[in-house]
């Protein structure tokens, strides 16, 4: 059940970010090049992912109140 949940997070995370339909989202060929070879979607989801890397980066090594803790 909780891996269904992460799933669940995931797969809304890559559709909100590329703004597609929940619909247009399946585990096919055109998905993959759709998310990985159109630039333009590429670009919407990695931006944000090395956003939330940076910020994990950020939290591991300062510790202050004004920083947001995990």
């Amino acid at each position: 059940c909780i891996g269904g949940v992460g799933m669940f997070l995931i797969r809304t995370g890559f559709t909100v970010s590329m703004r597609m339909d929940d619909e247009d989202f399946r585990a096919d060929w055109k998905t993959f090049e759709t998310m990985f070879l159109d630039t333009h979607h590429l670009t919407l989801w990695v931006i944000p992912l090395i956003l939330a890397v940076l910020l994990r980066l950020i939290t591991h090594k300062y510790h202050h109140q004004l920083i947001f803790p995990l």
